[in-house]
C-alpha cells in the first residue's frame, strides 16, 4: 500500500492546478477576495492572510473503510507520520511522512475485529511513540507498543466496555504516566484506564453518558488543569461532560444539548475568549453545534451554523492564516470537505466552497504536512478505502 498516482477533482482549479475556495464578506466565492479584503493568490507560494488554497486530493492506500486517522510522528525524525483505523479490514494502516505531504507505503497493523477509532502516547516510557486501537466487535482496547523507528509490537489487548469505538489519551491523575479512555457504544459508557508508566493499565472503570455515544474528547472545559472527558450523543441529541477529579477519576456526567445527530465533538476556545468550547459535527440534521463555555465549566447556549450534508466529524485550526480558529468539516453523504472561515460580524463564520475528498468519509485530523506553515488536512475516506491528504498551495 502506499500513495496513489491518481488525484481527483477539485471544485475549482486554476492554471497553476491549485484548487481555490476563498470566501468574501458577503458569502461569495471570489478567487482574489478574501473575508479579510486582502488580495490573494494561490500557487504564489506567499502566505496571506484570508487565502484559502488547496491542491488536488492526493490518496493514500488504507485498509478496508478507515473509520479514523491520525497525524503523528512515529518515528522521532521530525516529519509526521500517517495512522488509520480501518474498521472494514480490522487492522491499522501506519504509512510514514516523507516531508512534503507524502506518504511511503503502509504497513499493517493486525487489531481486533471492527478496528475503528486510534490514539497514539508514549505508554512505557521508553521515549518510542505507542499505539491504542479501539476495536468495535470486540470489548477491548488494543495496545501497539513502539519497538524504535517506526516498528510495533504485535497487539496487546486490555479490556474495556461493550464495543469500544473510539480512544484517547491523556493523564488524568496527574502522575505523568499516559492513561487511556475508550468510549463505549453499546454499553453507553467510557472506559478509562489508568497507566502505570511501565505499559501495564489498571482494571477499567466504567462511567455512563447519553444514548448511542459517538464521538469522545479529552480536554480541560473547566479551567482546572485536569483533563475532561466528553462525548457526541447521537441516540439524544446532547453531549455529555464528566470533569476530571485529578485522581484519575471523574464526576457524573452532564448532558447539554446540540442540534440532531451528534457524532463527533471537539474542545477548543473557538471564539477567542480564553474560554475552552464545545464544536459538534451533527450528521442528522446538517449543523455544527459551537456551544461557548465560561471557563469554569458552564456552557450557554449551542449556536447553529448551516454545513454541507450530514457532517459526521469536525476539527479546528487556523486555515486562513489570519489568527483566528476555522472549523473543519467532514460531509459524509457529499464526499467533500467544508471549511467554516472565522469572521467580523453577526455571523460569525462564512462557509468555503467546499473540497471533494471521497466516498463515506468519517474521520480529519488537521496539521502542517508540507512545512508552509499552514494547516493540511488528511480525511479518513471509508468508501474509497483510502486516506485523503488535502495539501495548503498558498
Amino acid at each position: 500500500m502506499g500513495t496513489g498516482p491518481d488525484t481527483g477533482t477539485a471544485p475549482s482549479t486554476g492554471e497553476d492546478g491549485s484548487s481555490t475556495a476563498v470566501v468574501d464578506s458577503s458569502g461569495g466565492s471570489d478567487d482574489t477576495t478574501s473575508t479579510t479584503g486582502a488580495a490573494t493568490e494561490c500557487g504564489n507560494g506567499v502566505v496571506e492572510p484570508g487565502e484559502v488554497c488547496y491542491g488536488e486530493p492526493i490518496y493514500v492506500d488504507a485498509g478496508m473503510a478507515p473509520g479514523d486517522v491520525i497525524l503523528v510522528d512515529l518515528d522521532d525524525d521530525g516529519v509526521l507520520d500517517l495512522v488509520s483505523a480501518n474498521v472494514g479490514s480490522a487492522d491499522h494502516t501506519v504509512a510514514f511522512g516523507v516531508g512534503d505531504g507524502t506518504f511511503g507505503e503502509g504497513q499493517s497493523l493486525l487489531g481486533g475485529g471492527g478496528t475503528r477509532g486510534v490514539a497514539a502516547g508514549d505508554f512505557d516510557g521508553d521515549g518510542n511513540i505507542d499505539l491504542a486501537g479501539a476495536n468495535q466487535f470486540t470489548h477491548y482496547v488494543a495496545l501497539y507498543f513502539g519497538e524504535g523507528e517506526g516498528a510495533f509490537s504485535a497487539q496487546m489487548p486490555v479490556g474495556a466496555g461493550e464495543r469500544p469505538r473510539q480512544v484517547r489519551v491523556a493523564d488524568l491523575d496527574g502522575d505523568d504516566d499516559i492513561d487511556i479512555v475508550a468510549l463505549n457504544e453499546d454499553s453507553a459508557d467510557v472506559s478509562v484506564l489508568l497507566g502505570d508508566g511501565t505499559g501495564a493499565f489498571a482494571p477499567s472503570v466504567e462511567s455512563g453518558v447519553g444514548p448511542q455515544p459517538f464521538g469522545l474528547e479529552v480536554a480541560d472545559v473547566d479551567g482546572d488543569r485536569i483533563p475532561d472527558v466528553i462525548t457526541a450523543n447521537e441516540g439524544e441529541n446532547t453531549v455529555s461532560v464528566l470533569y476530571g477529579n485529578g485522581d484519575g477519576t471523574i464526576a457524573d456526567e452532564v448532558r447539554i444539548e446540540v442540534a440532531d445527530g451528534p457524532r463527533n465533538v471537539v474542545a477548543r476556545d473557538v471564539d477567542g475568549d480564553g474560554n475552552t468550547d464545545l464544536v459538534a459535527a451533527c450528521f442528522d440534521s446538517g449543523i455544527v453545534s459551537v456551544v461557548p463555555g465560561d471557563g469554569a465549566g458552564g456552557f450557554a447556549p449551542y449556536v447553529p451554523l448551516p454545513v454541507g450534508k450530514a457532517p459526521y466529524a469536525v476539527a479546528v485550526a487556523d486555515m486562513n492564516s489570519d489568527g483566528e480558529l476555522d472549523l473543519v468539516t467532514v460531509n459524509n453523504s457529499s464526499g467533500e470537505v467544508s471549511i467554516l472561515v472565522a469572521q467580523e460580524g453577526d455571523v460569525p463564520y462564512a462557509v468555503e466552497v467546499p473540497f471533494s475528498i471521497g466516498l463515506n468519509p468519517l474521520a480529519v485530523d488537521v496539521a502542517d504536512l508540507n512545512d508552509d506553515t499552514v494547516p493540511d488536512m488528511a480525511i479518513a475516506a471509508a468508501g474509497a478505502n483510502v486516506v485523503t491528504i488535502l495539501l495548503s498551495d498558498p
